[in-house]
């Protein structure tokens, strides 16, 4: 099966019933095997929402599954840069009846990239928490790798009568090491390079 102009696709496969969620550049030609496939049902477009955050005159995109359980929030890390990397994730069997909200932070995957926004963990929360409550999130479960666990914790502590519980992947919470790649990302300064 060949896809033209293919930005944002999702597939049903028949062997987990799952969410396959690609990037690729629009005019580019994406070659998916046959056997498994059933059918392409969301292109971009209908699958990403969009959320206006005010002061930083920008969007956060977002995948918004439903499901009638309580809610799931996926926030990634700096190594998954987005939402796409996390659909096979989100439709595990054990989560089908939850409502699975995958991010794209500011400056990540499809959201906008504002060059005066500042990216601290503490700016990022900040415009989340009015996201959550924008969706009228409760009970809500926020999954989170890596540099998305220091978001998710302040994000809890700016929501905490709506948080029920954190999940944590690779949470990136203890010291790095010299050698390891968090080690040299965090070694990075923070200034404009032009």
């Amino acid at each position: 099966m060949m896809l033209s102009n293919v930005g944002l696709v999702a597939f049903h496969y028949k062997s987990y019933g799952t969410f396959l969620i690609l990037k690729k550049p629009y005019n580019s030609t994406v070659e998916l095997p046959t056997t498994e496939i059933i059918e392409p049902f969301f292109i971009k477009g209908e699958i990403m929402k969009e959320y206006f955050i005010d002061d930083q005159n920008a969007y956060m995109r977002y995948q918004d599954f439903p499901g009638e359980s309580s809610p799931i929030l996926f926030i990634h890390g700096l190594g998954c840069a987005g939402s796409f990397d996390y659909g096979e994730v989100a439709s595990q069997e054990c989560l089908k009846d939850h409502r699975c909200i995958l991010i794209d932070l500011l400056g990540a995957g499809y959201g906008d990239k504002p060059e005066d926004f500042d990216y601290r963990v503490s700016s990022h929360a900040a415009y989340l928490k009015s996201f959550v409550e924008s969706l009228e999130l409760t009970n809500l479960t926020i999954f989170w790798h890596s540099l998305g666990g220091p978001i998710a914790i302040e994000l809890a502590k700016l929501c905490l009568d709506r948080v029920e519980h954190l999940i944590l992947s690779e949470p990136n919470l203890d010291p790095s090491t010299f050698g390891s790649s968090s080690f040299e990302i965090a070694s990075f300064s923070e200034k404009r390079i032009h």
